[in-house]
């Protein structure tokens, strides 16, 4: 159960073995991936492997971070050991499986190296993308001030710590908690979002600055491209 009583993360498999009915349903009151857990327990109730990543592929050439031109959204693909990958785009990080055609995907997203770029597909979404790689580093210089949405009347603020970034948003809920942005390309933020209230957590937000420095564009899951201006 979580928050209010109301029960969380479940998910359930169901299949016909000798026209009999399986079901397999996990229930979590933390962020942790449901369907894999449920997986777990189908493959050991038939007796049947998991597959796991082959260790023997090589490490992929496209991780890294990529921008997806739709959202707006930041995308990170790191080595998560064992033939796997691990995807931070959505709500919590997702484990995928690489595959020797060179592409990585767990049932419900799949990325696979497309041109220049990286194409993600979401089914369970009805959502596909080909991400662009976010090449450069990020740089600190300049973003530390106030930035304001009128559209929200909320304001984020942005404080430089001896180079160390640190943002927080304010509005008419009152004042957030600062937290420690993650530099993720040039011009690219992300300012985690690990709290929610009756629901999890949207997940990272993305602060795409202008190279001016006079607006950043803010989006994450569930809100996107936000824009603020500098005061």
């Amino acid at each position: 159960t979580g928050h209010g009583g109301a029960l969380r993360g479940w998910r359930s498999h169901r299949l016909h073995v000798r026209q009999k009915r399986l079901s397999v349903v996990v229930l979590f009151n933390h962020l942790a991936d449901a369907h894999a857990a449920a997986l777990d327990i189908l493959a050991a109730a038939l007796d049947a492997p998991r597959a796991d990543g082959a260790a023997d592929l090589p490490r992929p050439a496209w991780l890294g971070a990529y921008a997806d031109p739709e959202t707006g959204l930041v995308a990170r693909v790191a080595t998560a050991g064992r033939g796997r990958v691990r995807l931070r785009f959505g709500h919590i990080p997702e484990l995928l499986t690489l595959v020797a055609d060179g592409t990585a995907g767990n049932g419900r997203t799949r990325l696979a190296p497309e041109g220049a770029g990286l194409r993600m597909d979401r089914p369970q979404e009805n959502f596909s993308t080909i991400l662009a790689p976010l090449g450069g580093a990020a740089s600190p210089g300049g973003l530390a001030g106030r930035y304001r949405s009128d559209e929200l009347d909320a304001e984020l603020e942005i404080v430089d710590a001896g180079g160390a970034l640190h943002g927080g948003f304010s509005g008419f809920l009152g004042q957030g908690r600062m937290e420690l942005l993650e530099p993720a390309g040039p011009d690219h933020w992300l300012l985690p979002c690990p709290r929610a209230l009756d629901h999890t957590p949207p997940g990272d937000w993305t602060l795409a600055f202008a190279p001016d420095r006079a607006s950043v564009e803010v989006g994450c899951w569930l809100a996107r491209r936000l824009p603020y201006r500098r005061l």
